[in-house]
């Protein structure tokens, strides 16, 4: 038998139950090719069940619900000391943070919780950018979190001697998020009370 040729071939046919014929299988050939089938199929089993055993142990990584989220757009140019408003319908405990950056700025400042509203409103009493960033444009998003991400957002505190901290991109898990593009005046310096 040549190494091309099929297993199935120039094998003496044997007589079943019936008395009909049936060709014999060549096992030595065909036995490998099986085994290495059979181990790639367990090997794709096995991927597949820690893939779904991940996502049934964090299922609060992919909401069943996408957040809607959206900004009303402020009277234009804003003081300083800004209150923000706008409406969410996310999943149930995701809660809906605002960033900034200067609008030639990439990292995200003064990350802060909104408080809900009635409906699915919400709003937000914040400081955009500093005492100097008078006539300067912001970019203000509004993206939702879940417990965990926002845990963590909670606990982080600046010092008194006013540091700062930032974020080079909004969370992963922020996806959808709504963002306005607003103009500091000139003169309101003046920061939210504390």
């Amino acid at each position: 038998m040549s190494d091309d040729s099929s297993p199935f071939e120039n094998l003496p046919p044997s007589l079943d139950s019936g008395g009909r014929r049936r060709s014999r299988v060549n096992w030595d050939r065909v036995g490998p090719v099986t085994s290495i089938v059979l181990v790639v199929l367990t090997l794709v089993l096995v991927v597949l069940t820690t893939l779904l055993l991940k996502q049934k142990a964090n299922p609060a990584s992919v909401p069943a619900v996408r957040p809607v989220i959206r900004i009303a757009a402020p009277p234009e140019p804003i003081q300083r000391c800004l209150t923000l408003t706008g409406t969410a319908t996310a999943p149930k405990g995701y809660t809906v943070w605002i960033a900034q950056h200067g609008a030639s700025e990439s990292a995200f400042y003064n990350l802060t919780e909104v408080t809900p509203t009635a409906g699915n409103g919400w709003t937000v009493t914040m400081n955009v950018g500093t005492a100097r960033d008078t006539n300067d444009n912001f970019v203000l998003y509004a993206f939702a979190l879940d417990l965990e991400a926002t845990q963590v957002l909670s606990a982080i505190e600046s010092s008194p001697v006013q540091a700062f901290y930032y974020l080079k991109s909004l969370p992963a898990q922020a996806g959808e998020h709504a963002s306005v593009t607003v103009l500091r005046n000139d003169s309101s310096v003046t920061p939210c009370p504390s």
